[in-house]
């Protein structure tokens, strides 16, 4: 998908590049967790024990107090989705590790609704295989694609999900301006095979702040809301 920026009426085209490193990805994500899924961080890098051996990138709480877990990879990989499905299989398993780290993080009573597990994986892009098993094994799963631009806009799309209902709709596609003193590399364009449809929403920030229109993910209301990450902030 072609991207242009306009300047003094000239279309100047943008190259696509990628997070230096896998932690810059997720530490976006973290920073601004309502904006772009809804949701409350618990805990990042949550360890799973020593018997299981694994960490958890990010361990989050849906707006309707659905546990949730986010995986990410800067590259395209199969290990991502079965990453995922090893750290939900361990979480029906350890309810009460997940409910005690919830009880710590948001230092009030929650009670955390087990009647689903919000998984998310975000990568650049998802071989043809891996999509089909997930359509095929029926797991709650959401996988998103990202692409970063060297003007630092990131395109987040969700490419599949199955299983998880939201209580409305959801957001599928939009876009988010973000500042990054980290250095980013090239893109490895061959890899490039899960191509974006055009955004829905456009979303603006200055390093970790992003703010957007959301409609989406609430019972009792249908307004528009704005959501900031960080405070102050100029949307405010």
């Amino acid at each position: 998908m072609p991207l242009f920026e306009i300047k003094d009426r000239k279309l100047t085209g943008l190259s696509q590049t990628n997070f230096a490193f896998e932690k810059e990805l997720q530490t976006l994500i973290e920073r601004n967790l309502e904006t772009v899924f809804n949701c409350r961080l618990i805990q990042s890098e949550f360890s799973t024990g020593v018997q299981h051996s694994g960490r958890i990138d990010t361990l989050a709480l849906s707006e309707d107090n659905n546990p949730v877990i986010i995986e990410y990879k800067k590259i395209e990989s199969s290990e991502l989705i079965n990453q995922s499905l090893y750290y939900l299989a361990w979480l029906k398993d350890h309810k009460g590790d997940f409910e005690r780290a919830v009880q710590k993080a948001i230092r009030n009573s929650v009670d955390v609704d087990w009647s689903e597990i919000r998984v998310i994986c975000i990568a650049p892009n998802y071989k043809k295989y891996d999509l089909y098993a997930v359509q095929m094994m029926g797991a709650n799963i959401e996988l998103w694609t990202y692409h970063l631009f060297d003007n630092r806009l990131l395109y987040l799309e969700k490419v599949i999900q199955t299983g998880y209902t939201p209580l409305v709709g959801e957001w599928i596609k939009f876009w988010i301006r973000i500042e990054i003193c980290q250095p980013v590399q090239n893109a490895n364009k061959q890899n490039d095979r899960i191509k974006p449809g055009e955004p829905s929403q456009a979303l603006s920030a200055t390093s970790v702040c992003a703010v957007g229109t959301n409609t989406h993910l609430n019972r009792n209301r249908a307004d528009t809301r704005k959501r900031c990450a960080s405070k102050p902030c100029r949307c405010m």
